[in-house]
């Protein structure tokens, strides 16, 4: 979590498209939201694609932005 935030900071992050995979793999769960919505912070007018299980950080984006593949089985 802190390398990709810091790596961010460093390359001075802006005018891109992110992309994220699984970081509920690597973030608590209870920190999850809170720290996805930092990182969309870092930069400006970047876009963030996040590939993500956790039910959670699905919900916290509005259903316009998101794109589902279906209920994992």
């Amino acid at each position: 979590a802190v390398l990709i935030a810091a790596t961010a900071a460093m390359i001075g992050l802006c005018h891109s498209i992110v992309l994220l995979d699984r970081p509920e793999l690597y973030v608590p769960s209870d920190r999850l939201v809170s720290w996805v919505r930092a990182l969309t912070t870092l930069g400006t007018d970047n876009q963030w694609i996040v590939a993500t299980g956790d039910a959670a950080l699905a919900a916290s984006v509005e259903r316009s932005q998101r794109i589902s593949l279906g209920v994992p089985s």
